[in-house]
């Protein structure tokens, strides 16, 4: 037997009452974003746009994180999708943000209710900002996934000594002194 049929037909013979019956399995996924519990936005107008898309990319449902808080946004849920559809979970900057996806790490964890479900889930799986989608190839029937997609903005950090390099080696060597009360700044993002 064929437990994916792409095509199905059935033939009524003779008289009185018939019927067909088709039965279709499902499964439900629902995808949302959130910012790191200890962090921030890399700007504050930065938004996550997150979805189920198809293969061919058609959005199924779609959901965006908004104000300032850092998480409990109401997740894109596709309460039906047959068993064996294959399909992306997707994150995007929403329009209006500043930054981009380079700008945060970002990281997929994904739960599945069914527990007797062998379907693979991605945990803390490293999203890549060039291409940010994870692929299910085939939920099984009653799989009910959760997918979180978790953003660590990426802030740099610049730190020293500013001393006298005596020796012009780029490296601070016994002797050489350093200077105190020396004011540095940066300016801008970087």
């Amino acid at each position: 037997t064929d437990n994916t049929p792409s095509e199905v037909s059935a033939t009524a013979d003779g008289g009185g009452l018939q019927g067909v019956i088709f039965g279709v399995r499902y499964a439900s996924v629902a995808a949302v974003s959130q910012i790191a519990a200890s962090s921030s936005r890399y700007y504050p107008a930065d938004q996550f746009a997150y979805s189920l898309q198809t293969g061919a990319g058609t959005t199924l449902v779609t959901g965006t994180t908004t104000g300032t808080s850092l998480n409990g946004f109401a997740p894109a849920v596709m309460p039906t999708v047959a068993a064996s559809y294959p399909f992306h979970v997707v994150q995007t900057m929403a329009p209006g943000s500043l930054g981009t996806l380079a700008n945060y790490t970002t990281r997929l964890t994904c739960v599945n209710a069914n527990t007797s479900s062998n379907t693979p889930m991605p945990t803390n799986h490293l999203v890549n900002p060039a291409s940010p989608s994870y692929v299910f190839t085939n939920l099984q029937y009653r799989d009910s996934i959760l997918c979180t997609f978790t953003n660590t903005p990426i802030f740099s950090s610049v730190g020293g000594s500013v001393y006298s390099d005596a020796n012009r080696n780029g490296s601070r060597d016994g002797g050489e002194a350093g200077f105190g009360r020396f004011k540095r700044s940066l300016i801008g993002r970087h």
